[in-house]
């Protein structure tokens, strides 16, 4: 009767151990996807929204820069490559900022987005009226127009630019920070869950030492 009960302790024991390391492995797993998963987010997304914010602040630079170059040009064939140049700056901002929103964005975000949008609405008219002077070869008033509202509120747009380029780069470590918690979480449970995997079958294998030990003594006085 002893060791069919014995056998039974024993059997429950192992089974338990057995739970354990099913369960320390199963969560173990569950945990790294989530931490990969938060990683593929801020490599798949969060960097992406970065490059694509840096794309539309480097746009708006370039095409400030070929406004100057247009303005100080005397000879037309530069100043209509330089044109060229400009209009093309505005099609990839605009690509940029398509290709932003379609990714989703949160509400600061968004909300940096449409200040931006209303800047460059408004430096876009500026800007304009700067290129119809380079075309009607009014240089210098163009150049005063240039210096005076076109660059300042260019420079509005780059400033807010590089806040939503932070934004993006404060959620990205926000991301990173997210995936570290739930990392060292994972290591605290796994590591929980084997220090008691462990410790059960530790007493476990005293407890068929010591029941084994009996049994012979017992046996022996027999």
């Amino acid at each position: 009767m002893l060791i069919h009960h014995s056998k039974y302790l024993i059997a429950i024991g192992f089974a338990l151990v057995l739970v354990l390391m099913i369960s320390l492995t199963a969560i173990g797993l569950t945990r790294m996807a989530a931490i990969h998963h938060r990683m593929e987010i801020i490599v798949n997304e969060q960097n992406v929204k970065t490059d694509l914010v840096a794309l539309m602040r480097h746009a708006a630079r370039e095409r400030t820069i070929n406004l100057h170059r247009m303005a100080v040009m005397t000879d037309a064939f530069e100043q209509d490559d330089e044109l060229q140049k400009f209009r093309a700056g505005a099609s990839e901002f605009l690509k940029a900022r398509t290709k932003l929103i379609a990714m989703g964005l949160s509400t600061t975000e968004a909300a940096t987005l449409e200040k931006v949008g209303a800047l460059v609405l408004e430096g876009t008219r500026v800007q304009a009226e700067v290129v119809d002077l380079v075309l009607a070869e009014k240089l210098p008033e163009a150049n005063k127009i240039l210096l005076e509202r076109a660059m300042p509120a260019q420079n509005h747009v780059l400033a807010k630019l590089s806040e939503l380029l932070e934004i993006q780069r404060d959620a990205g470590r926000k991301a990173v920070d997210e995936a570290t918690r739930t990392y060292r979480n994972a290591y605290m449970i796994m590591t929980s869950l084997g220090a008691t995997a462990v410790l059960l079958g530790m007493l476990i294998a005293w407890f068929v030492i010591r029941r084994s030990s009996k049994i012979e003594s017992d046996l022996f006085h027999e």
